[in-house]
């Protein structure tokens, strides 16, 4: 079994988050890289967190694990540019704190 055979069916529960920039100023995150270690933290974390999520932008090599599902944040609206080339960033020098996933393509 590997990290990914958790992951793609809480996508059908709506657990998985898409490509996106998100509001998660009131949502408890970690960050870890999927590595052999991975399949066991989402494990213990959904079973800590029932209402947590997954993020996991493709060939990024990152995995974020959220206590909640967050605010989508409508980018397009309000900043030029799209998301590319893989992103796994959150940012947190902000009025609020972003988190930023975008699949490598």
């Amino acid at each position: 079994m590997s990290v990914y055979d958790i992951i793609m069916p809480l996508e059908k529960e709506g657990k998985r988050l898409s490509d996106g920039v998100y509001d998660i100023t009131d949502v408890e995150v970690e960050k870890h890289w999927i590595d052999g270690e991975a399949e066991q933290k989402v494990k213990d974390w959904l079973e800590k967190h029932p209402d947590g999520c997954v993020a996991d932008p493709y060939e990024t090599g990152t995995i974020f694990l959220l206590s909640k599902v967050p605010v989508k944040l409508d980018f397009q609206e309000n900043v030029d540019g799209e998301l590319n080339y893989g992103s796994a960033a959150i940012i947190n020098n902000c009025p609020k704190r972003i988190l930023i996933c975008a699949q490598n393509d």
